[in-house]
């Protein structure tokens, strides 16, 4: 059998224990804001398009991240870990870019960029913080998914998905119509 370097060996006990905690009962509720989310966009899309109105969006996103970073701020104030100045960072960012000054359509990017180089400079320190804190690392794993859910859900990546389910119950199944020689 061939011998594999240490750090394969991390990794693969990391995921291991990453998958373990994230799909147990204690941790799969950190996937359902993006689940959730799915649905309402899409039956807000057919039955309330007064939900999905832009403006209102715009609005309570403002109000969202402000209320993210002022607590992220208190946070960061009062404990000094390194996981809340990163989440403050990304916080102000994400304001900044619903706030719509000049240059945060790029400057989301550089910063984002530059947040994962300081978290991969400092992941040992980090992970020191949340080692012993599951609840903030099934938090964290969450608001992952659900951030790369909404980045699909904007792309529009499910709308040729619901487009074929909506196409197919409209249309009658061959069993499902009257049988009748006299038709043939």
């Amino acid at each position: 059998m061939p011998e594999f370097p240490l750090w394969i060996d991390k990794i693969k006990g990391a995921f291991h224990y990453w998958s373990k905690l994230i799909i147990s009962l204690r941790g799969i509720w950190c996937f359902l804001p993006a689940i959730l989310g799915i649905i309402f966009v899409y039956w807000a899309n057919n039955y309330s398009t007064d939900l999905i109105l832009k403006e209102y969006h715009e609005t309570l996103a403002i109000c969202i991240m402000s209320i993210a970073v002022i607590l992220f701020l208190i946070r960061s104030l009062l404990f000094r870990l390194e996981i809340d100045y990163i989440l403050l960072t990304m916080a102000v960012n994400f304001l900044c870019r619903e706030i719509h000054f000049i240059g945060t359509d790029n400057a989301v990017v550089i910063v984002a960029a530059i947040v994962l180089i300081w978290i991969f400079y400092r992941k040992d320190r980090i992970w020191q913080n949340i080692e012993n804190a599951k609840l903030v690392q099934i938090a964290l794993v969450g608001t992952a998914f659900t951030y790369f859910v909404a980045i699909l859900v904007q792309r529009r990546v499910f709308d040729s998905l619901y487009l074929f389910c909506r196409y197919i119950s409209t249309k009658k199944s061959f069993f499902n119509r009257p049988f009748s020689i006299a038709s043939e």
